[in-house]
């Protein structure tokens, strides 16, 4: 934070949004689930089980010219897609992971 704040207009953050549609089964009558709760901390009540997972998102601010992709605060965007199938199998290959679909593509606008 301390970065942005000293030089706001050379370090301005990144904007951006994401759509996260899960599916899962949950018991007859439970409230939703905390996902935070289950997803990042693990405590999954029974009979929740996570069936897939879709996450959409892009951003857009200035590149750093570590990406190659223009000189120091080149205005870029990136585009994160990911699809996870989680309840098939067995998990080899491209879907070795559940995600068989996963793309990230950042980019130079206008380029």
């Amino acid at each position: 934070m301390d970065e942005i704040l000293a030089d706001p207009v050379r370090n301005r953050p990144a904007l951006g949004d994401i759509h996260l549609v899960l599916t899962f089964n949950n018991t007859a009558g439970a409230p939703m689930p905390d996902l935070h709760d289950w997803l990042v901390v693990g405590n999954a009540p029974p009979g929740l089980e996570l069936i897939s997972i879709y996450i959409d998102g892009n951003a857009t601010g200035s590149l750093h010219a570590l990406a190659g992709l223009g000189p120091e605060g080149t205005p870029g965007r990136c585009l994160v897609s990911e699809i996870g199938v989680l309840f098939r199998g067995p998990f080899k290959g491209a879907t070795g992971d559940g995600f068989p679909v996963e793309r990230v593509d950042l980019h130079a606008i206008g380029r």
